[in-house]
């Protein structure tokens, strides 16, 4: 195998060779404006933009770009042809960020398209029924806001942004979303056995910022982690910060990025493990936390990004599979 690990149960250790602006906003902004109050000098039509790699792979008339997320069929280019205009931003955002939620957030475009003025579902989640193919996105909506105008018969993308309201800690731990978040260290609390679990867990848990982790797009970070079952975001943020200090004890750990792997529940959480680990997934699709994984994997590889994991329980399973989706659908290295 190209890439390399210790187990060291349970937690999976492995360094690989794996960095979008950080924007935010705190409401679903649509914007119905007169289009020459909205635009800058600079936009495109999307049959210019698609000209660009990192869109035209995303359809399946373009054999020569792998990804490891299913592709969109190349009529649906063609029809955003007819319809969407890019601002630079909106343009530069997509560009960079990686192949699964790049083509989350097209998805959200064709949905503007099709309907502008339809009312945000973001925030609702799909049927119990849907939610069992786990390839499937359990949300409605995308966790990103989509800024646009609607320009006679078009439509015009001004920005993508982060949603701030989804991308944080939730009284209810499935409605979290998986995501990439930067954890800043609060303090060097250290371990001590003779501590009581409450206030050791208090001693840890004030090491980390678990209030308020910085969603990211990328991995900048020196080390990362990915949290397993029955984890909310809060939880996850200092769990895995001290699963880091445990593994990497020669390194300096000032901050980290987490892949946020959100609890459904413990039923739904060992159905998603059968699915990424066993026959089931190669059938029906492995995770959709997989295929994020496989393309954050990805995108850092393609930068020469070196980071440290820590992959602790059910992340370890979804870790292992997104290296093997990589390898077998782009066949390059994780180095």
């Amino acid at each position: 195998m190209p890439w390399h690990a210790k187990i060291s149960s349970p937690i999976l250790r492995v360094q690989i060779l794996g960095t979008l602006k950080e924007e935010s906003c705190h409401a679903r902004c649509f914007f119905r404006k007169r289009a020459a109050l909205l635009l800058t000098p600079w936009s495109a039509g999307w049959k210019d933009a698609v000209q660009y790699p990192e869109l035209s792979k995303l359809f399946d008339n373009d054999t020569q770009r792998p990804m490891t997320v299913k592709k969109l069929p190349a009529k649906l280019s063609a029809w955003l042809e007819t319809r969407v205009k890019l601002k630079h931003q909106a343009f530069q955002m997509l560009c960079s960020l990686n192949d699964f939620d790049r083509l989350k957030v097209v998805e959200e475009i064709v949905s503007i398209c099709k309907n502008p003025s339809a009312p945000d579902v973001s925030v609702q989640r799909k049927n119990a029924f849907q939610r069992l193919r786990r390839s499937q996105y359990p949300f409605k909506g995308y966790h990103y806001l989509v800024m646009f105008a609607v320009e006679g018969p078009n439509i015009v993308v001004n920005d993508v942004l982060f949603d701030k309201r989804l991308l944080s800690s939730q009284e209810a731990s499935n409605m979290e979303r998986n995501a990439l978040y930067r954890v800043k260290r609060n303090g060097y609390a250290a371990f001590d056995p003779s501590k009581g679990d409450s206030e050791l867990a208090d001693k840890l848990a004030d090491n980390w910022d678990n209030l308020t982790p910085q969603p990211v797009h990328r991995i900048e970070t020196r080390h990362a982690a990915i949290n397993g079952m029955l984890n909310g975001l809060s939880k996850a943020t200092w769990l895995m910060g001290t699963h880091l200090e445990t593994a990497y004890k020669g390194h300096r750990i000032d901050d980290y990025t987490l892949f946020h792997n959100p609890s459904e529940s413990a039923k739904e959480d060992l159905l998603e493990c059968a699915f990424d680990k066993r026959a089931a997934g190669r059938i029906h699709g492995f995770s959709h936390n997989v295929h994020h994984l496989a393309a954050v994997l990805n995108e850092a590889q393609q930068r020469g990004q070196q980071t440290h994991w820590v992959a602790h329980s059910q992340g370890a399973i979804i870790f292992a599979r997104a290296v093997r989706v990589h390898l077998k659908e782009i066949g390059t290295p994780l180095n």
